[in-house]
């Protein structure tokens, strides 16, 4: 038999899908799947069970166990993406913050410490004039 003649046999899958977000770990939403079952009905089959393969009677009664696996695949895998996206953009903000804001801020401590140091100097050489002066002033006394 001909697929197509074969997929006449039974009656045909009735599922849909439900897509929700949920909150995870560090408020990470992550989307989430789920098979919404319609109302649990016999599979009923179109033509007679001695026309059709045992094989074909067996696929249609596991299609349905298959479908949650594959539902559930698919909303671990987009949750995946959605793992790796966030990796990917903190990937960005750490190489950002080491490669840049790091720099600058070393930059900065320098020049603040390069400041401090001319202001300490400027310091010692006033109170050296400062005692200079008060001697010479003590001298003249």
């Amino acid at each position: 038999m001909k697929v197509k003649e074969l997929s006449l046999t039974t009656a045909p899958i009735d599922f849909n899908v439900e897509i929700t977000t949920a909150t995870g770990v560090l408020g990470i939403q992550f989307p989430s799947l789920e098979l919404i079952k319609r109302e649990k009905r016999e599979l009923k089959p179109r033509l007679s069970l001695i026309d059709a393969p045992i094989q074909l009677v067996e696929a249609a009664a596991r299609i349905n166990i298959v479908m949650d696996a594959v539902v559930e695949l698919a909303s671990l895998t987009a949750a995946i993406r959605e793992l790796l996206e966030v990796i990917s953009l903190k990937r960005r903000q750490i190489n950002r913050i080491r490669f840049k804001i790091v720099p600058q801020l070393d930059s900065t401590i320098e020049y603040i410490d390069y400041i401090l140091e001319e202001i300490e100097q400027q310091d010692a050489i006033r109170v050296r004039v400062l005692q200079r002066k008060r001697k010479e002033r003590s001298e003249k006394s």
